[in-house]
């Protein structure tokens, strides 16, 4: 099969590289273990891709519910914990 490979789906760009059919645009979080174990490389390593944040949308209260600020809590940790992959 021959052509282009167009699509919005990252894991599927992903696999496309992976598979050697091309170079692919996504977040490191998405590739760091290729990256780590060889499997793909990183040809802009100079370049930085956009920084995402995360972001926690509730009703507002002066004092937002306990279940809530321990939810966020906990995937504010999460993502500290995996932060170098980003």
């Amino acid at each position: 099969m021959t052509g282009n490979l167009s699509t919005d789906n990252p894991i599927a760009l992903r696999q496309g590289a992976l598979s050697g059919h091309g170079i692919a645009y996504v977040p490191r979080c998405l590739v760091y273990n290729d990256l780590i174990e060889g499997d793909l490389i990183d040809l802009f390593s100079d370049q930085v891709g956009k920084k995402l944040g995360i972001y926690a949308v509730y009703p507002f209260t002066r004092q937002p519910p306990k279940k809530v600020r321990l939810l966020i809590e906990h995937i504010r940790n999460k993502y500290l914990a995996i932060q170098h992959c980003f």
